[in-house]
């Protein structure tokens, strides 16, 4: 909403900041889901404790959905278009 009045007031500087920002939110939001999920409410990764280098490699210790089959492109520079794609779908077995 406050977006679309940036974007009227031809302020495209401030559109794409609100934008990164929330992007940024999103996928900080995604990724403490994660961890508390994985290690604390279902605790199928408890010992898992990734470094900054390990979550930009992409080190997880689950399984990922490909992303041709819910038509979302990762782009050259790591950004998933559309933007702010972000999803979670969690699915759990005790073994």
């Amino acid at each position: 909403m406050y977006n679309n009045i940036i974007a009227q007031e031809s302020n495209d500087y401030s559109s794409i900041i609100l934008k990164l920002l929330g992007d940024h939110l999103a996928e900080v939001c995604v990724q403490y889901l994660y961890e508390y999920i994985g290690q604390e409410l279902w605790i199928y990764v408890p010992n898992e404790n990734l470094s900054i280098k390990d979550l930009l490699s992409i080190k997880y210790q689950d399984i990922r959905l490909v992303a041709e089959a819910i038509e979302i492109e990762v782009t050259e520079s790591l950004a998933m278009q559309p933007s702010s794609a972000v999803s979670g779908l969690y699915i759990v077995h005790p073994e």
